[in-house]
């Protein structure tokens, strides 16, 4: 009979703890269905803690390398844009780059799904004195701009926030005028090894708690994230939520896996989920292709090749030596990138024109 059973389970494939707790929320809590704008951007006080450079802070060449990375990728897309007066940047967040590369253009408009990031990119285009931006409210899926409106586009990691990232690069591909230029990034889900799977049990206020599962999966490589909001009704219940606040380990998936969710049902006011599809880096150029771009190049990122000189001297302490040409190197670097056609699995930038006829 134990033979029966080993050779059963051996025919069975293993399910995915995590796969099997995001299969128990969608039976069981009937989570609503929203979008990574409402659920996770509207939600988020401030884009990358609020350390964007050149917006929440400022450059340091001296003694940051991070600043060196940023200022790099910054250049990508000013460079990509070749002579744009218009440029329209897809998701800034807070403002980057729509903020930065504003300077080298007559005109840069920004939208965004999230109302909160909407407000904060205003605050920072207020408080860095910039005129020449807007910012608008607006569904990437749906943009109401005219044929041909924009000399060049923008989006850094943003299109595949968006619950069709196929339909943005067809409106993108619309509202470019002939000879315009696309630049964007993307995350490289196929560069990990395994399915990537977080788990997080975290405090918001004095009586309210966040439980936040993220499920990937490869082919096609897509995410899902479920949040579950969690109001104690007593101290010992408060306590008890207190003591679960976790970041993702192995080993307490099983703590705070289905069990824990059946324990902690009750407290429950409100469950949701957003799924992205994301870009397949093996097929990303033919997609974009497909959608009518030409020229379509991947880019590897600016930051490797960077980092290949700029970290050894941060490691030394000798930025500050090549500091006062920050940005004649940085754009250099750039100018490189753009050039270099590298094979699928280092793509994780696309530059593409849109043809002249």
């Amino acid at each position: 009979m134990a033979g029966r059973l080993l050779l059963k389970n051996k025919m069975k494939p293993q399910i995915d703890k995590k796969e099997q707790i995001a299969e128990w929320i969608l039976k069981n809590l009937n989570p609503k269905q929203t979008t990574s704008a409402e659920q996770r951007y509207d939600a988020m006080e401030l884009q990358a803690d609020g350390q964007l450079c050149g917006v929440d802070i400022p450059w340091d060449f001296n003694s940051d390398h991070v600043s060196w990375r940023e200022r790099t990728w910054l250049w990508t897309y000013i460079l990509a844009m070749n002579k744009a007066k218009t440029v329209l940047d897809i998701g800034p967040g807070d403002g980057w780059p729509s903020l930065l590369i504003a300077p080298y253009f007559e005109k840069v408009v920004g939208i965004d799904f999230s109302k909160k990031r909407v407000e904060v990119q205003t605050q920072n285009a207020t408080k860095l004195g910039i005129k020449n931006v807007e910012f608008i409210y607006m569904d990437a899926c749906k943009m109401s701009f005219p044929d041909k409106s924009f000399d060049g586009v923008v989006a850094a990691s943003s299109i595949e926030e968006t619950p069709d990232p196929i339909k943005v690069l067809k409106h993108i591909f619309r509202v470019l005028r002939p000879g315009g230029k696309l630049r964007f990034a993307f995350q490289p889900v196929n560069n990990l090894r395994l399915p990537s799977q977080e788990l997080s049990v975290s405090k918001l206020d004095e009586v309210t708690f966040k439980y936040l599962l993220t499920v990937w999966n490869f082919s096609p490589p897509k995410e899902k994230v479920f949040q579950i909001i969690l109001r104690p009704h007593t101290q010992e219940e408060k306590a008890l939520l207190k003591k679960s606040c976790v970041d993702y380990k192995d080993e307490k998936v099983n703590l705070y896996g289905i069990a824990f969710l059946k324990k902690m049902q009750h407290l429950i006011s409100d469950a949701s989920f957003f799924a992205l599809n994301h870009f397949d880096q093996e097929s990303v150029c033919q997609l974009v292709e497909e959608i009518g771009f030409r020229n379509v190049l991947g880019n590897p990122s600016p930051k490797i090749i960077l980092d290949s000189f700029i970290k050894p001297l941060h490691n030394k302490g000798k930025l500050n030596q090549i500091a006062p040409y920050a940005d004649e190197i940085c754009s250099s670097v750039a100018k490189l990138s753009l050039r270099l056609g590298v094979s699928p699995k280092f793509i994780c930038d696309i530059t593409a024109e849109k043809p002249k006829n």
